[in-house]
C-alpha cells in the first residue's frame, strides 16, 4: 500500500495527472498504436521512445503541479 501522500499507478484515482495532461498522454499513445498497429515487429528502440516520452509528459506535469502558483 503506498503511503499518504504519494502516487500509486496501480491505484485508480492516485495520480496528480489533470485532465489536459490525461489527454496529452492518451494522444501520444493513440497515435503511436496507429503507426505500429499494421506492423509485424515494432523495435525495441521504437517502443522505449514511446515509453521515454510519456515517462516525460508524466515528469513535466509532476514538475508543474509542485511549483507555487505566481499571479
Amino acid at each position: 500500500m503506498a503511503e499518504q501522500g504519494t502516487v500509486n499507478p496501480w491505484v485508480a484515482g492516485s495520480s496528480p495527472a489533470s485532465p489536459a495532461m490525461t489527454k496529452q498522454i492518451t494522444d501520444l499513445i493513440d497515435n503511436a498504436i496507429k503507426n505500429i498497429s499494421g506492423r509485424q515487429l515494432v523495435s525495441s528502440a521504437e517502443m522505449t521512445d514511446l515509453l521515454l516520452d510519456i515517462r516525460l509528459h508524466i515528469m513535466i506535469q509532476e514538475e508543474l503541479s509542485l511549483k507555487p502558483e505566481t499571479v
